[in-house]
């Protein structure tokens, strides 16, 4: 029996047993030492060993532990036993300070733009309001003591910035932002947020003087200001501390928790990014975690959140780690791991103790450079556990589940299965990542049709097997993985199409659907706001966006064969435009391009289908330029049949996360009738 099945047999057998074991049965099963705390390892009765009840959080403990997706955990219980709090009033709130009810009376608080004050769409958050009029600090102080005469029990107001990066062009602002200043290679707007901030704080410091502004320091405001900051602003500092495995980054982000805790504020918060959720593979880093609590709570921060949405068959021990640190972040990280596994694996805890530090050791010695949250909803992360790792992780799986039966301890089982079952959708999907990468390689690389072919046969297959096993996983390990995980992202980049165009007898085209598909005559002016590019220059008859980064850089070139866009350092950045359709019409797309593409750098042709009626509902699907050096013109080139009820299609172009080095060409985009 292959070791899959052999832990999928055991998966069975033991979680059979528990299904029908009543609670007596349960505490019968139970061999804790009673001198040791009760532990909520993880939420369910899987999870639970028995004991003394735990200790109270530390002197040093953060005054507010908040974990963001587990507070509702098994009926808030896991979060109550380990001691988790309601977080504090700080994120994304200003769509709710000015709401659209407000800007026909007071249009002077929205952003302007080119001399004139832009009027959002009420239903998106990617704009803020004019954060450098002093009278809107006024109005957003006056929300604050509304809220507080209205809530005594309120500890802070939020005023978060919305989450998103257009801030406008008024004098106003552009005396806080202009020149361009940089860090992180994001813009630094620090001095108009903290400086909006301030504003509010001594407007509402005379009756309200225990009171807080909660504030986001994120995207471009993670940097101090170069004023204080008033006591009364409660800044929560974000930034993916997971990518602590580069060492500059893990300094870098040291000094500045430093410069913050130098800063003014009298509490502080840290705002990490922990997850589960938008990974599908362990993403697990225990001790950059326990390091970064300790360091981050001498430095002067005071109160915690995180985004998590744990996926519990995949996180291992991580979530329950850094509760008890949240509790006492100057314990022994290393001694909460050994409890860990003896109490909660007991006989499989040496080799589950194997397995997830093989997983610590894939994040810590990943290739390339950090970024805000790396291989997140994106294919990248299955990358990380090639063949040879996975046979590794696979085999301490076995000798886990071995180690579980010889002692007969049918709980161990039950908790090593949970663990094996979960990892094996990783396996699947990283499996199905190889086939598709090596199917696109063929493709654009001319490979003989029949090779094509059965790279398309495997893909299909490999495809089937993950979606099976995740409906699996749903079925029958419910919290296994996390309510939010997001399969789709990581099945949207599909060949098919592209193998079949390849394949395909060549008949002759149909008329061009496109309008300027050639991207000839006249270009319309890229969107600049306070110096920083918003759009690029682009093609009649197409539309575009992208996100403002150090050294952006955009060259158009006539050539014979038509206009070629470069693009390099770009953190994002999309040409795109919608065409009316059909369901069941026959197209063929085609974007042609060529550069270099470090291995997590993106280019995209992405297809959105948009149904009829109000609102629509879009469906996804793309194809992905492979990494490395593609210094010759290449063509994603695929052929779809439109979507039932389908009546607009989005054809998208897209760069994303370029390194230092990066380069990609761009030629046109085409969708032909066939």
């Amino acid at each position: 029996m292959s070791s899959a099945l052999s832990c999928r047999a055991t998966a069975v057998a033991a979680f059979a047993a528990l299904g029908c074991t009543q609670a007596a049965g349960w505490l019968a099963w139970r061999a804790t030492p009673p001198a040791e705390p009760a532990r909520w390892f993880m939420p369910g009765l899987l999870g639970h060993e028995a004991g003394l009840p735990p200790p109270p959080p530390g002197a040093g403990a953060y005054r507010t532990r908040a974990l963001g997706g587990v507070d509702r955990a098994n009926d808030g219980t896991w979060a109550r036993h380990n001691a988790l709090t309601p977080r504090l009033a700080f994120s994304h709130n200003l769509s709710r300070v000015f709401p659209p009810a407000a800007w026909a009376t007071h249009p002077e608080f929205l952003p302007e733009i080119g001399g004139e004050r832009a009027v959002p769409d009420p239903g998106l958050g990617y704009w803020n309001p004019d954060l450098g009029s002093p009278a809107f600090a006024d109005w957003a102080a006056a929300r604050a003591a509304e809220h507080f005469a209205a809530n005594p029990a309120a500890r802070s107001f939020a005023l978060g910035f919305n989450d998103g990066v257009l801030f406008g062009e008024s004098a106003d602002t552009l005396r806080r932002v202009y020149p361009p200043r940089y860090f992180r290679r994001q813009p630094d707007y620090s001095d108009l947020v903290f400086g909006f901030m301030n504003r509010v704080a001594e407007r509402i410091a005379a009756d309200w003087p225990d009171r807080y502004v909660g504030a986001l320091a994120y995207l471009w405001a993670e940097n101090t200001p170069s004023f204080p900051v008033h006591p009364q602003v409660l800044p929560y500092l974000t930034a993916d501390r997971s990518q602590g495995y580069d060492a500059a980054f893990r300094e870098e982000e040291r000094a500045l928790q430093r410069a913050w805790g130098r800063a003014g504020p009298r509490r502080l918060g840290i705002y990490d990014y922990v997850y589960g959720h938008g990974f599908l593979v362990p993403r697990y880093h225990p001790t950059l975690l326990a390091e970064h609590l300790r360091h981050a709570r001498e430095a002067g921060f005071t109160d915690y959140y995180a985004e998590m949405s744990p996926n519990w068959g995949l996180d291992g021990p991580q979530p329950w780690l850094l509760a008890q640190l949240l509790q006492d972040p100057a314990q022994d990280a290393t001694a909460l791991l050994d409890e860990y596994f003896r109490r909660y694996f007991r006989a499989a805890g040496p080799a589950m103790r194997r397995f997830f530090a093989r997983c610590e050791r894939v994040w810590l010695e990943q290739p390339g450079p950090p970024y805000w949250l790396k291989h997140y909803r994106d294919e990248t992360q299955l990358a990380l556990y090639p063949p040879p790792v996975r046979g590794e992780l696979r085999a301490e799986l076995a000798a886990a589940a071995a180690a579980a039966k010889r002692s007969g301890d049918r709980l161990a089982a039950a908790r090593v299965a949970w663990v094996a079952d979960s990892w094996e959708l990783s396996e699947r999907l990283a499996k199905l990542h190889e086939v598709r990468t090596a199917l696109v390689e063929a493709v654009l690389r001319r490979a003989a049709p029949e090779i094509v072919a059965q790279g398309a046969a495997d893909f299909t297959s490999a495809r089937a097997e993950a979606e099976a096993h995740d409906a699996w996983l749903r079925r029958e390990r419910p919290g296994a993985l996390g309510p939010r995980y997001h399969l789709q992202d990581l099945l949207r980049h599909d060949p098919r199409p592209l193998a079949a165009a390849y394949l395909a007898t060549d008949r002759g085209l149909g008329r061009e659907r496109l309008q300027n598909a050639g991207w000839k005559g006249e270009r319309q002016p890229g969107l600049r706001i306070a110096g920083l590019p918003y759009a690029p220059e682009r093609p009649a008859g197409w539309a575009g966006y992208a996100l403002p980064w150090q050294n952006w850089t955009e060259t158009w070139t006539d050539t014979p064969a038509g206009p070629v866009l470069r693009l390099e350092h770009q953190k994002q950045t999309s040409l795109y435009q919608w065409v009316q359709v059909k369901a069941g019409e026959a197209l063929r797309v085609r974007l042609e391009a060529r550069g270099y593409f470090s291995p997590t750098a993106r280019l995209e042709l992405r297809l959105t289908w948009l149904t009829a009626g109000e609102p629509g509902r879009e469906t996804t699907t793309s194809l992905r330029q492979p990494p490395g050096d593609w210094p010759d013109w290449v063509a994603l080139t695929g052929d779809w049949e439109v979507p039932p009820d389908t009546v607009w299609l989005r054809v998208q172009a897209g760069i994303a996360n370029q390194q230092d080095g990066d380069w990609v060409e761009l030629r046109g985009i085409s969708v032909r009738e066939r």
